[in-house]
């Protein structure tokens, strides 16, 4: 039986309806360090609307710390794992390819995290970043690798992304690169509007 062509949207909705979970980004010292930061930047810029894009199974949500007031929604390309994050997290909003969206603009804050490395297709990629920008009015927080390396395996594909944002995205500007937890991990990339 030969293997289905790569999308995310069968991929992801494939393994989670597997069991299998997001994978090791979100667990352990990884998954750990990105809900504390996240925690940390929501805290410090008084951000009480944020979207994740790519939420996955929930782990690192879990771990985040939202303020009280601040909401949170998250987008997935699995109905499955919406789905399941809908009874898991019932104070939250999550959303799935079944449903409508409207997100122009919507959210103080949009989130990425190990989401751009799994678009091979341009047409997805370039799409997703659109949403993830322009659903945001103050900040954009990605957290993914920065190299132009192609695919490294068959659901992922490395780009040189921040020169796609700088291309294509004028009224944001790169704010801030962390250094990644250790030496051949992704990086939080934070973008602010230009201006505020």
């Amino acid at each position: 039986m030969s293997t289905p062509a790569y999308t995310p949207a069968g991929y992801w909705d494939r393994r989670y309806r597997d069991g299998r979970t997001s994978g090791a980004g979100s667990e352990g010292a990884e998954g750990a360090y990105k809900a504390a930061y996240i925690s940390e930047f929501i805290a410090k810029h008084n951000v009480v609307t944020v979207v994740d894009w790519g939420c996955g199974d929930g782990q690192v949500l879990e771990l985040i710390k939202l303020p009280k007031g601040t909401s949170y929604t998250g987008v997935d390309v699995s109905q499955t794992i919406v789905e399941r994050m809908r009874v898991k997290f019932p104070a939250h909003r999550f959303l799935g390819p079944n449903d409508e969206h409207s997100y122009e603009d919507a959210y103080r804050m949009s989130i990425s995290m190990d989401v751009l490395f799994h678009l091979p297709d341009d047409r997805d990629y370039f799409d997703y970043l659109d949403h993830l920008f322009n659903s945001a009015v103050h900040h954009v927080v990605i957290y993914a690798t920065d190299t132009p390396d192609g695919r490294t395996a068959r659901h992922v594909f490395r780009r040189k992304f921040t020169d796609d944002i700088a291309e294509r995205f004028l009224d944001w500007e790169l704010k801030t690169t962390e250094p990644p937890l250790r030496e051949g991990l992704a990086s939080f990339f934070v973008y602010g509007k230009v201006g505020l």
